[in-house]
């Protein structure tokens, strides 16, 4: 009899202890109607996020009656705060980002799962294998300004309301690769180089450069050096999914650069600048008097 309640006892401890260690590790959920006549229903997770050292919590909302998709991550490290929607509909994204007041508007990720996918993933409550977290990333340039929103689903257009929205496309690779031959063959880049096409104001760095004239070409030529043009990082957001299998689940780390142009001046690390040679004074005639002294001027 004592065997048997010992027994009884430790298996109830048990099944208490994973009762609650189930609660800790699942994530939030509110569930909640935007309309009382609405059949369509949004569920709200809030999962906590621990980034190089950084936590933070990831606002994620699926509505599967219109297959979207709203991840709101705040600002943290050197990543922009954004709301991002993703629409199975029209297979779109779109990135909203307050601080800059912008907002981007991409292809749909192949690596994002459906609402039904994602809801039934947020609901299992496997602890994550940290260790095999998966981070892709993507680098974007500026397509062109979106002028008529008419194009975009009602969700989608919607969602920006107050600020411009620019398309997006990959960014080709072969723009940094060129860039890293010219630094090593600035010669060469001076000799083919004769025209310099103005950057479109869409992927203009802010205060960077984005025409050269004459005189620009003249003054980085006498100090040896040469016009290029330079990408930098112009925005840098991510968002955080869980994906789960049969054996379990795991993080995948979605990491999106757009990037921006300009032109700068680069000169040689060799190169050494000429010298200043100062000008010879003007010549000044000596007057001397009648006794052969000279006379001040």
């Amino acid at each position: 009899t004592d065997a048997l309640s010992r027994f009884l006892s430790s298996l109830l401890a048990t099944f208490y202890v994973n009762i609650f260690t189930t609660y800790l590790n699942k994530p939030v959920k509110i569930q909640r109607s935007a309309h009382p006549f609405s059949v369509s229903q949004v569920v709200d997770y809030k999962v906590q996020i621990s980034e190089t050292g950084t936590e933070y919590n990831e606002t994620i909302e699926v509505a599967t009656e219109k297959q979207t998709e709203l991840f709101k991550v705040p600002a943290h490290n050197d990543v922009d705060g954004s709301n991002i929607l993703h629409d199975f509909k029209t297979n779109m994204t779109m990135m909203l980002l307050p601080e800059k007041k912008i907002c981007y508007l991409m292809p749909l990720s192949e690596e994002m799962p459906t609402p039904a996918k994602l809801e039934s993933d947020l609901d299992r409550t496997e602890e994550l294998d940290k260790d095999k977290t998966k981070i892709i990333d993507s680098k974007w340039i500026v397509d062109k300004e979106m002028a008529n929103r008419s194009e975009l689903s009602k969700e989608l257009a919607n969602f920006c309301t107050q600020y411009p929205i620019y398309q997006v496309k990959i960014m080709d690779d072969s723009l940094t690769s060129k860039r890293v031959e010219t630094e090593g063959t600035h010669h060469r880049s001076r000799r083919n180089a004769r025209s310099f096409p103005p950057i479109h104001p869409c992927n203009l760095c802010p205060g960077g450069k984005g025409t050269v004239t004459y005189w620009d070409k003249c003054w980085c030529s006498n100090i040896g050096g040469y016009w290029e043009i330079e990408t930098k990082i112009a925005s840098h957001t991510c968002v955080t999914i869980r994906e789960c299998f049969w054996w379990g689940c795991r993080s995948k780390h979605l990491v999106y650069y757009v990037y921006c142009s300009q032109y700068v001046c680069q000169r040689p690390t060799y190169y050494r600048p000429r010298p200043y040679y100062r000008p010879r004074p003007h010549y000044q005639p000596r007057l001397y008097d009648e006794r052969n002294e000279l006379i001040a001027l």
